[in-house]
Order: structure tokens, then sequence, then C-alpha cells
């Protein structure tokens, strides 16, 4: 539900709305487009949930193309976090960039701001401090 034209001052759409092509026959796939923030270019990224849209880092593009994503709300923090499928299993889009981090922490508190700059490696307890009052 993030509106990222509105969150960032500079921000610039590149290409316009393009539906990945799945690997996989029948797979449904995400639709992309590339966008500038403050000079960098990144993915935004549209899930199996109509209004939803994320955002990563360009680099992360080839990893996108072999998953189909959705978006999952969290009760407790009130926001959506990107998931995909893996071995019949859910897994955390950002768990997929960082398999070797125990825990993961959206910096601004939005699960759909996957950019590696909102990412950070955490304790329970540094991410217990990070949560809004």
């Amino acid at each position: 539900m993030e509106n990222w034209q509105d969150k960032f001052e500079n921000f610039e759409i590149l290409t316009k709305w393009e539906k990945q092509k799945p690997i996989k026959p029948r797979k449904k796939s995400n639709e992309y487009r590339i966008v500038k923030i403050n000079f960098k270019l990144y993915l935004e990224i549209k899930p199996q949930k109509p209004g939803i849209i994320f955002l990563t880092d360009l680099k992360h593009f080839n990893l996108i193309q072999n998953y189909c994503c959705f978006a999952h709300k969290n009760k407790h923090h009130k926001t959506y976090y990107i998931e995909t499928k893996l071995k019949k299993r859910n897994i955390k889009f950002h768990r997929l960039l960082y398999p070797e981090w125990k825990m993961i922490d959206h910096i601004n508190w939005s699960g759909l701001d996957n950019r590696e700059c909102n990412l950070r490696k955490t304790t329970p307890r540094e991410n217990q401090l990070n949560h809004k009052k």
C-alpha cells in the first residue's frame, strides 16, 4: 500500500510496468518497473495482491524472476511483508536476500521497503528497541 512517489523527494519512473516472464510454465508472475530514487536505480514490484507495491535493489532482478511474490499482512506490526514459496514453505523476501542473517530489521518499519539500505542485521534486543511505540 506504499506510494513510493510520495515517500521520496527525488523519485523518477524510468520504465513502464512489465510482466516478468515466468521461468516455469503456468506459474504466476510479478509486474515490475525500474525507478530512480536519489540517483540510484531500484525495482518497484507488484506482487500477487492488488494495491501492493514493494521496492528492492535493481541487482536483485534475477532473484525476483525465479519467484512469484505475494504480500502478507503482519497483524502485530501493521505492515505488509513480501513472501514467496520455497520448497513448499513461505519465506519472507528479505530472508532470500540475506539467508545467513538470523534476524533482519527494516529500518523504516516498512516491510515493503526491501532495499539494502533499509535492511540491517540485528539482534532480538536491537529489533525490539526499533519497534514503534
